[in-house]
């Protein structure tokens, strides 16, 4: 089994296995087919939101959650940061996590938004996934800055799945300089 099954193209640590589900979607299993003491720490350490999951990791098939989130990153300027995201497995909002540098896990964090802000132009009967921030000052250094959003995939409850995957937003990547020293803020991203 490869990393690719699961929709992600980062592949495990040296020395880590992938972990494999049953068909009926049971616990996660070593190769042993036993669950491993660090699977079930995993989920302890993981905690409660806003907590940061691991969204480098393939999705893990669990009951209620079929779906990846779908979305855009559509601004950031000096002013604010903005865009949507939908999970189809439940009509309740979603989040995001803004990564500085590269997407997680090789940037560096900035923020995590809850999307839950109306978007009349969604084609969607709900239309409460938009998010938008003011663009935090860490971001204002007078050097170009470049960042990531990610989608976060959540279950039918409209709760953060951890193990699951979380992808990157459609037009993410987005750059911008704003302070002192920028010759023309905002010119990459009006």
């Amino acid at each position: 089994m490869s990393w690719a099954a699961f929709g992600c193209d980062v592949e495990p640590r040296v020395g880590e296995e992938l972990a494999e589900v049953d068909e009926a979607g049971g616990e996660l299993a070593d190769a042993e087919g036993e669950e491993t003491a660090e699977d079930a720490g995993d989920a302890e350490e993981q905690g409660d939101l806003p907590g940061l999951p691991d969204l480098t990791t393939g999705p893990r098939p669990s009951a209620g959650n079929y779906f990846t989130p779908v979305g855009t990153h559509d601004t950031f300027n000096c002013s604010k940061i903005a865009g949507w995201v939908k999970d189809g497995d439940t009509t309740a909002p979603t989040w995001v996590t803004i990564d500085r540098y590269a997407p997680y896990p090789y940037g560096e964090h900035v923020a995590t938004v809850l999307a839950d802000l109306y978007r009349g132009d969604l084609p969607f009967t709900d239309k409460y996934h938009g998010f938008s921030i003011n663009t935090p000052a860490s971001l204002k250094t007078g050097e170009v800055e470049t960042i990531y959003i990610h989608g976060i995939n959540v279950d039918a409850n409209g709760n953060w799945d951890v193990n699951a995957n979380s992808p990157l937003l459609s037009g993410t990547g987005k750059s911008v300089c704003c302070g002192t020293g920028c010759l023309k803020p905002d010119v990459q991203n009006p």
